[in-house]
């Protein structure tokens, strides 16, 4: 395998990962948001 290979599939990997983190942290936030925006109903509700 050469180093222009290696690089290439470093490069591929390191897309991979930083791809995974975007998809987990926005699957996060809507998450979050749905779940404050139910905690917030139930507060306008028992008012």
């Amino acid at each position: 395998m050469t180093l222009s290979e290696l690089l290439a599939l470093l490069t591929l990997l390191v897309a991979a990962a930083a791809l995974m983190v975007e998809v987990a942290k926005a699957g996060f936030a809507i998450a979050w948001k749905v779940a404050h925006d139910r905690s917030n109903d139930d507060n306008k509700k028992s008012k």
